[in-house]
């Protein structure tokens, strides 16, 4: 076998994207399997938190705010859309402020989903992330940092 293919290649386990994408397999592998015992996905999960989390404001997202929040492709959010408004969690009713989109709504049966899920949720994420201790936190604003590093909250205590 030829040596010099890899000779400049680190060991996969001195790359922190080795140790994060173990981490972020292993967690979301446990998330989809309890997510099967209240009948949803764990992309319907997320989209369940992005709309929950935008619709604090107005009440209501459309879907290109849902794909961005939820960090999906839009096109993705649509087909899980229509899928939980087929199971009566959600509303599209034609958005007031943009004729071409349409505004969801989640509805009281889609609450109550997400209220039985949610906890089940974050179980699992304490279950790895309490692990840090104190240092939680500091976990916390440093994974901010990398997604959002043009926030301005990012920046400081960090």
């Amino acid at each position: 076998m030829d040596k010099t293919l890899s000779e400049n290649v680190e060991t996969s386990k001195s790359i922190t994207g080795y140790y994060f994408s173990r981490l972020y397999n292993a967690r979301n592998s446990e998330i989809k399997k309890e997510l099967r015992r209240f009948h949803i996905t764990h992309p319907q999960f997320s989209v369940f938190c992005a709309l929950n989390s935008l619709t604090q404001e107005k009440g209501y997202a459309n879907q290109s705010e849902i794909a961005k929040d939820a960090e999906m492709d839009v096109m993705t959010v649509g087909n899980i859309l229509k899928t939980l408004e087929s199971n009566g969690y959600i509303e599209r009713k034609p958005d007031p402020t943009d004729s071409r989109a349409s505004a969801v709504f989640l509805l009281e049966k889609g609450h109550q989903k997400l209220n039985e899920a949610f906890p089940v949720v974050r179980q699992i994420d304490d279950k790895y992330f309490n692990r840090l201790g104190e240092q939680r936190a500091l976990f916390d604003k440093l994974l901010a940092q990398i997604l959002f590093p043009d926030s301005t909250d990012n920046k400081e205590n960090v």
